[in-house]
């Protein structure tokens, strides 16, 4: 369900939705209430504290690319080194 699509059932604000969301994704198990393979990701680096801008990036916008198994493209489109992704092309 959309967040649009659970305020128009709740006739709640959808600000207010987002909030009890947000709230919903910090319990366990680390990404419930995510709405994307990325976001649980980004949910369960967030909760284990890891900050990597460069796992971030991968996370956010070449997770297609990894389970295509072109890790030798990610690794080139995010400046990753050779050593940091292993090559299985």
């Amino acid at each position: 369900v959309t967040l649009e699509q659970a305020a128009k059932d709740t006739k709640a604000p959808a600000d207010k939705i987002n909030k009890v969301l947000a709230i919903i994704q910090t319990f366990d198990p680390p990404g419930v209430g995510a709405r994307s393979l990325s976001e649980c990701l980004l949910i369960q680096l967030k909760q284990k504290g890891i900050h990597d801008p460069d796992l971030l990036k991968l996370v956010e916008s070449h997770l297609q690319c990894i389970a295509s198994g072109k890790l030798s493209r990610v690794a080139q489109l995010i400046d990753f080194s050779v050593t940091r992704v292993p090559d299985t092309e």
